[in-house]
């Protein structure tokens, strides 16, 4: 009678303690994704990825060269150590993450996607010519397009 007290005992915390890490982890599910900085002219964003057990932040990811941070586990939040100090990453709701003073939106991979396509076509928008700009150089008609530059700077608001 006392084993199969104990094999019941035994087997409802093994329940519990499972049910307890499960609904852990899941708390932390909800930061994985893309997530852009609430501001109008600014194109920071980041993502946050879940590889085995492990959570990672990658910041900048909207240019080519990416840092990426390995995530800690504190309760139901993440963390990130920058090294000198550690910087909680809080969801004010499923929508809303807040590191330090910045406040992140969540957006899709397509928004991602549309951002970078937008982000390359301004870049590549200077380079362009036309019928003005084209020179030839010798009897074969050999061509050459000199791009018309356009310096446009940005006012601060």
């Amino acid at each position: 009678m006392m084993n199969k007290f104990n094999f019941t005992k035994l087997i409802l915390i093994l329940v519990f303690t499972l049910f307890f890490l499960v609904s852990c982890s899941k708390s932390h599910e909800k930061y994985i994704g893309y997530w852009k900085l609430d501001s109008t002219n600014n194109l920071e964003a980041i993502e946050i990825t879940k590889k085995n057990n492990t959570y990672i932040l990658s910041d900048n990811i909207i240019k080519e060269k990416s840092k990426s941070f390995v995530l800690e586990k504190s309760g139901d939040q993440l963390s990130v150590n920058n090294g000198i100090t550690t910087i909680n990453l809080k969801l004010a709701n499923d929508s809303t993450l807040l590191i330090a003073d910045k406040k992140y939106i969540k957006i899709s991979t397509t928004e991602v996607d549309k951002i970078k396509a937008n982000l390359n076509k301004k870049a590549h928008s200077w380079l362009t010519c036309d019928k003005n700009t084209i020179i030839t150089l010798n009897s074969k008609s050999t061509e050459i397009c000199i791009p018309k530059i356009t310096l446009q700077r940005q006012m601060k608001d």
